[in-house]
């Protein structure tokens, strides 16, 4: 019994560990994530929700339709999750250090079309000081 205990964890460890993500995880996991921080304030203006779909859209180079469709996704996902940490792990498996930094603009994006001030980069595994740059570049864009 033990032993199929260990079998099942070991399955369920490496199999995350060495298979690649495909890149529509990687979207739906921005956009739970992006959707996240845009409802933080408690509620998403047509705005916002604008502002979410121009970021997916461009950043996947997605159409209106399969936008449409990650978010509904990444929304349900979402709903059904205890925490953020499924989608933080799979950026931070997929993504390399300058995506990173690049999501953390567009979380930061997100917080700015909110109003709301956070720390959205730590959702991204990423130092301090590489959060606070990224927030800067940001601003200044």
């Amino acid at each position: 019994m033990l032993r199929k205990i260990e079998l099942f964890f070991n399955r369920i460890l490496n199999e995350g560990e060495n298979k690649k993500l495909d890149a529509h995880e990687v979207e739906i996991a921005s956009a739970a994530l992006l959707a996240h921080c845009a409802k933080a304030d408690g509620e998403q203006s047509a705005e916002e929700t604008a502002h979410l779909k121009t970021v997916l859209g461009k950043r996947f180079d997605l159409t209106p339709a399969e936008v449409d469709s990650v978010i509904e996704v990444a929304e349900a996902r979402e709903r059904d999750a205890i925490d953020l940490h499924q989608f933080t792990r799979v950026l931070h498996r997929s993504l390399d250090r300058d995506a990173r930094i690049h999501m953390v603009q567009l979380l930061w994006e997100i917080a700015d079309a909110d109003g709301l001030f956070t720390q959205p980069g730590s959702l991204t595994a990423l130092r301090e000081r590489t959060r606070m740059s990224a927030s800067h570049r940001t601003a200044v864009s």
